[in-house]
């Protein structure tokens, strides 16, 4: 009697030390997370060491520990021991005979260095797909196991401390920063930690004895009586009855052969693949899902629903339709369960999928429009530059100017057929023509004497030197001035080129031109504020006033000027026709700008 009464006031003893030492564990974590909250921005800070660590806070006191322990015996002596010398039992185990595994996945290959986190594409649907999805997904379940315990209730009960240390954690690897992917991976890990505590139940159930379910004891459940209490829950006849009744649902339901693929990567891989991305549809992808690689199907059941599958898309294949309660697959298998679709991947409604259609829907009707848009302006343009080109061009002429001296060659004569005549003011600005010639081109990507011709340029054709020692505006190594360019291309201003208009004479045109130019245009005038203010913003010379005069590339007008822009008085005032690279008074110094003939003062 007295030594079996010393047998249990040691047990006693023992257990009792156990229990301080497990309660003085769980409040020192509970300390360390504490800390870990006074960080500057509030969340817990982001450490390997931690994270393994970080655990709930419900920690019971000793009173309770021991009231809520199970009656004391040699075998939970036993367990004790086991649970204190767990790298003892690992090497018992190894030593008979029993296979090694490769242990739990880590994913500690996954980058978390700043610069170099995964990117993760997402479907139109806001699904993760591509390769990223797949490391994310592989992350996923480590990340889970190890933080949250299997002894909570429920997911949506999830502290947000540790809410902060997964997401903390996902984003340091993975290119993740909104809301919406939040909620996404969040709901993710929410399917992956139940299936894995679904796994470690079926194990609980199929363990002969506690030392068998004590060694089923993830890591981050410190508490061994919080152990026992989710095994006696789990085991329990209650459980089993809804168990059972779960295990029969599931049975009903058609398997299918995506793995962790999942319908969302399965219908972006068959869209990717498919000529026509628009024609994969729901039925397909769920067709697609439940075939093998040698595309069999996986059991009699599937073969059957497939054939019905296929006759019913036969018999409706005139008559499309977007709606999922009137496709095939709703008529073969009954409609969709609330908040479910089939083949349509983890989280897909009736009333999301309208979302997205509907969007879609919008989406494609503005692209729609602008791609109309942009074919009419591309229309417009052409239309514009071939107005232009013909006033350029105009007809081709026919004989040559018999006061050339020079002998033209085969070049000028067959440019000479195509261009239209011009004159050339001197490039300085004294409105003097220095020589005539004909219009070549007016292509920025043009060579003249092996260099580009350049915006506002054009390219002249020079068979008359009016003033034979007028200098070039581009001279070369070979030409400097107007008489070594005749019979030559040179490049000229555009805004100092005077074209020769169709049915024009050339009497007419040196009135219009040269009789303008050399005598009007040296009266200097002042420019008022175009926009009416009376401001005078510029002071210059005037040029022309025919409504046929080109302005860059423009017909001057009616009830307008062209004016020579030399002083400019108030530099930021608008003009009064801005081009692409002329909108104030001071961009146009130095050139031609269009004026209204009521705002021009002549001096």
């Amino acid at each position: 009697m007295v030594g079996s009464a010393k047998k249990k006031k040691a047990l006693k003893q023992k257990h009792a030390r156990v229990t301080r030492q497990t309660v003085r564990n769980a409040h020192a974590r509970d300390t360390h997370t504490k800390v870990g909250e006074t960080c500057q921005d509030g969340s817990i800070p982001i450490d390997e060491n931690l994270e393994p660590n970080l655990q709930q806070k419900n920690i019971p006191s000793m009173k309770e520990v021991i009231q809520e322990d199970e009656p004391i015996s040699e075998d939970s002596f036993d367990e004790v021991d086991q649970e204190d010398e767990p790298m003892a039992q690992e090497s018992a185990i190894d030593s008979r005979g029993r296979k090694k595994t490769r242990g739990p996945t880590k994913m500690k290959d996954i980058a978390v260095e700043p610069g170099s986190r995964v990117h993760v594409d997402f479907t139109d649907k806001g699904e993760p797909c591509g390769a990223g999805s797949i490391s994310l997904s592989s992350y996923l379940g480590p990340l889970v196991r190890e933080h949250v315990p299997v002894t909570l209730s429920d997911w949506r009960k999830l502290d947000d401390g540790i809410k902060v240390v997964l997401w903390k954690s996902i984003q340091a690897r993975f290119d993740l920063d909104q809301e919406w992917q939040k909620a996404i991976v969040f709901k993710s890990m929410g399917c992956i930690w139940r299936a894995s505590k679904s796994r470690l139940v079926s194990k609980i159930q199929a363990a002969k004895n506690k030392s068998e379910r004590l060694q089923l004891k993830p890591k981050n459940i410190q508490n061994r009586t919080e152990w026992k209490r989710f095994v006696r829950a789990k085991t329990s006849t209650a459980f089993k009855a809804v168990s059972e009744k779960y295990r029969a649902i599931r049975r009903k339901q058609i398997p299918h052969t995506c793995s962790r693929k999942g319908m969302a990567r399965l219908a972006e891989d068959m869209k990717k693949n498919s000529s026509d991305p628009s024609s994969v549809s729901r039925v397909k992808i769920w067709i697609k899902s439940r075939t093998r690689k040698d595309g069999k199907p996986v059991n009699t059941q599937v073969s059957e629903t497939i054939e019905k599958l296929n006759q019913i898309e036969g018999i409706s294949a005139s008559s499309s339709t977007t709606s999922v309660r009137d496709d095939a697959l709703s008529k073969v298998l009954g409609e969709d369960k609330p908040g479910r679709l089939r083949g349509m991947g983890r989280g897909m409604t009736i009333t999301k999928l309208t979302f997205f259609q509907t969007k879609d829907k919008y989406v494609a009707k503005m692209q729609e429009e602008h791609s109309n848009m942009q074919e009419r302006i591309n229309h417009l343009e052409n239309l514009v530059n071939k107005l232009v080109t013909d006033k350029i061009g105009g007809e081709a002429d026919k004989t040559r100017d018999k006061t050339s001296t020079a002998v033209p060659s085969a070049e000028h004569q067959h440019q000479h057929q195509f261009k239209k005549k011009c004159k050339l003011l001197d490039w300085s600005g004294t409105e003097e023509i220095v020589a005539e010639g004909c219009w070549i081109s007016s292509d920025p990507k043009e060579l003249v004497n092996q260099i580009p011709l350049g915006p506002n340029a054009m390219k002249v054709w020079v068979d008359i030197p009016n003033i034979p020692d007028a200098f070039l505006w581009r001279p070369t190594s070979n030409m400097t001035f107007i008489q070594q360019a005749q019979g030559k291309t040179v490049a000229w201003p555009v805004e100092r080129v005077i074209m020769q208009m169709d049915g024009q004479s050339e009497e007419q045109d040196n009135m219009s031109g040269a009789s303008s130019m050399n005598t009007n245009s040296k009266k200097k005038c002042k420019l008022l504020d175009a926009n009416g203010s009376g401001q005078i913003v510029a002071e210059g010379r005037w040029s022309s006033s025919d409504p046929d005069q080109l302005v860059h590339f423009v017909p001057l007008g009616p009830n307008a000027m062209r004016v020579w822009v030399d002083t400019p008085k108030v530099p930021t005032a608008s003009l009064w026709r801005p081009t692409s690279e002329l909108e104030f008074i001071e961009d146009a110094v130095g050139t031609t700008v269009a004026w209204p003939i009521d705002k021009v003062l002549m001096l």
